[in-house]
């Protein structure tokens, strides 16, 4: 697998029904942490909120798809953002749905359409698109090899994350999977 489709762009969607207020955000994620730190977020930004409910697939650098009604009732929230997610066909994907209650219970079908409609919204506001699979490499040289690394990497299509200068120079970038061995090759 090197390409896999992820949204376009983070996206917010409003869904309203008997009352109740239903936001769907999507964000491009590309780990746990990263989902769980949008998620507190989330709630900071919306802490008068009844529920923020969730889930998340992510199957090109950790494969785990996860979900959560937040309280709602058991399959009511999550599962269908999640299925959503999965019928949009995108991964390295988070989908939260923020929900203001309005008054009037919905009961279990009402909540599904709710949750559903919200995240499908936010999807297709993100759009989709093929993204190519990129590895993050380190490198590392003596001061003195440095123009030679740097002369070869300068070769390659590559993107600079960081650099370091200590006792050693150290460059850390992202390449293209099919450029990881040559790049590899460069350390010696």
């Amino acid at each position: 697998m090197s390409q896999y489709t992820a949204i376009q762009q983070a996206a917010e969607s409003l869904y309203k029904v008997s009352g109740s207020k239903h936001i769907g955000r999507s964000f491009l994620i590309h780990s746990q942490e990263e989902a769980k730190k949008i998620i507190d977020e989330l709630w900071e930004e919306h802490p008068q909120a009844t529920h923020i409910c969730w889930a998340y697939v992510l199957s090109v650098y950790e494969k785990i798809e996860r979900s959560s009604d937040d309280g709602e009732p058991s399959g009511s929230a999550g599962k269908p953002i999640l299925n959503q997610i999965k019928s949009f066909g995108v991964t390295e994907c988070l989908v939260a749905v923020i929900r203001y209650y309005g008054g009037t219970k919905l009961g279990v079908p009402g909540l599904i359409d709710a949750y559903k409609s919200a995240t499908k919204l936010a999807l297709e506001a993100s759009g989709k698109e093929e993204v190519e699979i990129e590895v993050i490499i380190t490198l590392t040289a003596s001061h003195e090899d440095t123009p030679r690394l740097m002369n070869a990497l300068n070769r390659l299509p590559y993107k600079k994350l960081s650099t370091e200068v200590a006792e050693q120079f150290s460059i850390t970038v992202s390449v293209k999977e099919e450029f990881v061995e040559a790049v590899k090759a460069l350390q010696h």
